[in-house]
């Protein structure tokens, strides 16, 4: 997370899961205790969260709003991946439809179910069926409302509405059925005009009301650590130089393909993906003390 209150907890101002015992450890020094239960560890994050929420009311509610129409965007929101790149670099990933198509058959559902319900009342139908299903309706809703409400005061992300889409196409696929059966009856006016609806939502969908900007610079530091840690190297060269056939402007990938050059002692063209990154990003730190030592390697030491 990017929380600076939860980073002063580890002295190397990283974070992982791993680091959570040393977490403990220092915030039981500074509560003057020896070691911390998890009740204790529990309540202290707890007590601070409600703390910030009573002094920042107009911000925590501006959160949630923002929580609740990020939830339903086209957008993959980082979270344990930055999944937006992961599926721009998959050959297989990329040419899936995404949330929209899920979001699309959803509100199609309902819209048409809406519709059926208004004009079995008009009609005075037997309503025996139409209330059985309106219970499993309920149901499906109430169950995927509590679910998305339980992730609105504290994060939003891309992996937490996934066990929503399965109970989407549920609802939804009667949307597609009904629209089925305008066809087979050739009732072109409603057959047509749900297939015009279905696709202006799936338009609609596609929209960002709220603009996300996926971590491109953490999506290649995590390539390129993966790569050193498993020993790797050339198929990390392989792989960045790919990304960058498709990606000539990203400094991160110019950056970290420097890196694994020169773990090969291939300083000079190490030194050539530095100079780009920091063409394309001059306040780039990182790029600047790596740069040097490339130069220096290559043999170019008043340049270094």
């Amino acid at each position: 997370p990017d929380t600076p209150a939860l980073r002063t907890l580890v002295p190397d101002g990283s974070w992982s899961v791993f680091n959570i015992p040393v977490m403990m450890e220092t915030l039981a020094a500074r509560m003057g205790k020896k070691r911390l239960t998890y009740p204790e560890w529990r309540d202290y994050f707890v007590s601070n969260a409600r703390a910030w929420i009573r002094e920042h009311p107009g911000e925590f509610l501006r959160l949630i709003l923002k929580r609740a129409v990020l939830y339903w965007s086209p957008a993959e929101i980082d979270e344990n991946k930055v999944t937006t790149y992961e599926k721009e670099w998959s050959r297989t990933l990329r040419h899936l439809p995404g949330f929209p198509l899920p979001l699309t058959v959803l509100a199609l559902g309902l819209l048409l179910l809406l519709r059926d319900r208004i004009l079995a009342r008009k009609l005075d139908a037997p309503d025996t069926d139409v209330s059985a299903a309106g219970r499993t309706l309920a149901l499906l809703l109430a169950f995927s409302a509590a679910y998305y409400a339980v992730f609105l005061p504290l994060i939003v992300g891309a992996r937490y509405r996934v066990p929503l889409i399965p109970f989407m196409f549920v609802i939804g696929g009667y949307g597609l059925w009904r629209i089925g059966v305008f066809f087979l009856q050739r009732d072109w006016r409603n057959a047509v005009g749900w297939s015009a609806a279905a696709l202006a939502i799936f338009t609609v969908a596609h929209i960002e009301f709220i603009p996300v900007r996926p971590d491109l610079s953490r999506w290649n530091d995590e390539r390129r650590t993966a790569y050193m840690a498993t020993g790797r190297i050339e198929a990390g060269i392989a792989d960045f130089q790919q990304w960058l056939a498709r990606r000539p402007d990203d400094p991160y990938a110019h950056y970290h393909l420097g890196v694994l050059l020169l773990e090969k002692d291939r300083a000079a063209e190490a030194a050539e993906h530095f100079e780009i990154a920091l063409r394309l990003r001059n306040e780039y730190p990182e790029v600047h003390y790596n740069y040097g030592i490339a130069l220096f390697r290559a043999g170019h030491t008043e340049e270094s």
